[in-house]
């Protein structure tokens, strides 16, 4: 009965977490986007005008007009921020970056563990927290163009599925969910080496994984539980993709509260070098990166 009255205030959560992304998203599109086209218009005019009055008068009018293109340039760009936002306040998860659709499940999680979770999300070692604003953006492009939309799927699946086991089971102070993503901007190893992704089971070889590696400080998996259907789900997941799972103790001992640590790995068949854009890749060899316009 708890579980089933947790799980029913988890979807009544969800659904106003839900409503209110739709109205802010909303709001944003009909009110501040048309304000900030309202003000472009109004801008773009009255450059206009002073070219006009410097074309007439001969006035230099250069030092007001580079200021008023400035403007149009940052209003321009603050549409562009807006729309991004809006996009990702969309409730339909195709219309969502995997990334997002990540940082919603930690969020959801909070109130069903009583702290908040860390999530760690990485490309290559490069971690999107630490990344500028343009630069996260180019790496979540890079994830959404090398993971295919049933890898991502699952992975949404097992991150979520793992908070709810440490939720349920642990007892745990603390949960941290490390998401990487190898392979695509570093070059590959050489034959008979490992690859970048760490974690318990076996690395691949040579091409781009998708790693997702979930630690706690709880008491540890019960050894005299044998049905445990939320991990059976994972390794299916991670099966059908030609993937492995591993769960155990975390290689650290933390006094009696050890915890547990999973690791769930899945190749990534599209998430070659070759697949992405010349810009998403630029990045990897030192050269200037910029999007397409």
């Amino acid at each position: 009965m708890a579980f089933e009255l947790a799980d029913a205030q988890h979807a009544e959560e969800m659904a106003t977490l839900l409503d209110e992304r739709a109205r802010i998203g909303r709001d944003l599109h009909d009110l501040a986007i048309q304000q900030l086209f309202a003000t472009g218009m109004q801008l773009s005019a009255a450059r206009d005008r002073l070219r006009e009055e410097e074309a007439a008068s001969g006035t230099d009018m250069s030092v007001a007009c580079q200021a008023l293109d400035a403007s149009l340039a940052a209003v321009d760009d603050s549409v562009r921020q807006i729309r991004s936002i809006v996009r990702s306040l969309r409730d339909r998860d195709e219309d969502v970056s995997l990334v997002e659709r990540l940082r919603r499940e930690a969020s959801l999680a909070r109130t069903s563990l009583g702290f908040a979770p860390s999530l760690i999300l990485t490309v290559d070692g490069h971690g999107l927290a630490q990344a500028e604003r343009d630069r996260e953006d180019e790496l979540i492009g890079i994830i959404d163009a090398a993971v295919e939309p049933d890898i991502a799927d699952d992975i949404v699946a097992v991150v979520r599925e793992g908070l709810s086991n440490v939720a349920r089971h642990a007892r745990a102070s603390s949960v941290t969910v490390d998401v990487k993503v190898e392979g695509l901007l570093a070059s590959q190893p050489p034959a008979g080496q490992d690859g970048a992704a760490s974690g318990d089971a076996e690395p691949f070889q040579g091409a781009p994984v998708v790693e997702v590696v979930c630690r706690d400080d709880g008491v540890g998996v019960d050894p005299r539980v044998t049905r445990r259907s939320g991990t059976a789900n994972m390794a299916e997941r991670a099966r059908r993709h030609g993937g492995s799972f591993v769960i155990g103790p975390r290689a650290r001992s933390d006094g009696e509260r050890r915890g547990t640590c999973f690791t769930w790995r899945v190749p990534l068949h599209r998430g070659s070098r070759s697949g992405l854009p010349d810009y998403m890749l630029s990045g990897a060899t030192g050269q200037p990166s910029s999007p397409p316009s």
